[in-house]
């Protein structure tokens, strides 16, 4: 398991990713970006790039959810574009402004 989190002590927000033995036998390096964010490269035949996200939700303040989001576009533009690159994670997708009924 690779994992990354606060460091307040308030054990809120963090991502993490868990691979079997086989798989991370591929792995090269993992970095933490942030408490959001975490990248893991693998390779064998090709490079591939997971990154893992967890999103603020709506609720979050407006500048949480633009430091995400800005922050987790600036890190993929450092990635080759010949990498394999799988964005993955808790994204907290919402459509429409009513969800009455769908909580």
């Amino acid at each position: 398991m690779y994992y990354s989190c606060r460091d307040d002590g308030l054990h809120r927000g963090g991502v993490a990713s868990i691979f079997d033995k086989k798989t991370n036998k591929s792995l090269m390096e993992w970095e933490p970006i942030n408490h959001r964010i975490i990248r893991a490269l693998y390779s064998r035949f090709a490079k591939l790039t997971i990154v893992q996200c967890y999103a603020p939700t709506e609720d979050a303040a407006d500048d949480e959810k633009d430091e995400f989001y800005s922050k987790l576009q600036e890190f993929l533009t450092y990635i080759p574009k010949h990498d394999i690159t799988i964005v993955m994670g808790d994204l907290n997708a919402k459509v429409g402004s009513d969800n009455t009924g769908f909580e």
